[in-house]
């Protein structure tokens, strides 16, 4: 049986994976692909959108067999600002947030180590590395000298004042 502490940290890794930028992009931001870049861009977002369903899937079996949880969902309101972007205004924020994100997600693997979860540890490692992979394709679809591709359009006014 794993200790209450352990659950605590594993449900925090939940948490933290349903509030992850990659599923805002998903579920909510609805990109506009203009081009063929863009469309890759997307496809390597649904390919790390959907490496994350099943990692957490993974992850809400093993917690499942110790204690109900449900995962909180919190997204920063600084998200929106992606909202009806092209991808290729995205991955800059997505690679700094999901960098942000491995770093954390690393900590608490070692974490459950340390209380002695080996089997959730191994889950939240395979997350890690399977993010680290994706995100390196990702960054590898966008030349880095692209100074226009990584700044989005600024948007002035309100909503309102720019109909």
């Amino acid at each position: 049986m794993c200790s209450p502490a352990a659950i605590d940290i594993l449900a925090a890794v939940v948490d933290q994976e349903a509030s992850s930028i990659v599923r805002y992009i998903e579920e909510v931001a609805q990109l506009r692909s203009a081009d063929g870049k863009d469309a890759e861009i997307q496809a390597a977002l649904e390919q790390l959108y959907t490496e994350s369903c099943l990692d957490l899937g993974a992850i809400m079996e093993i917690l499942g067999e110790h204690a109900a949880v449900s995962p909180k969902v919190a997204w920063e309101m600084d998200c929106s600002r992606l909202n009806f972007l092209r991808p290729v205004f995205v991955v800059e924020a997505v690679t700094s947030s999901t960098r942000e994100h491995i770093e954390n997600l690393g900590k608490l693997a070692a974490a459950l180590g340390e209380a002695g979860w080996e089997e959730a540890q191994q889950a939240v490692e395979r997350l890690v590395e399977r993010k680290t992979t994706s995100i390196g394709r990702l960054e590898g679809l966008v030349p880095s000298s692209g100074a226009a591709a990584s700044e989005a359009p600024q948007r002035n006014g309100t909503s309102a004042s720019r109909w």
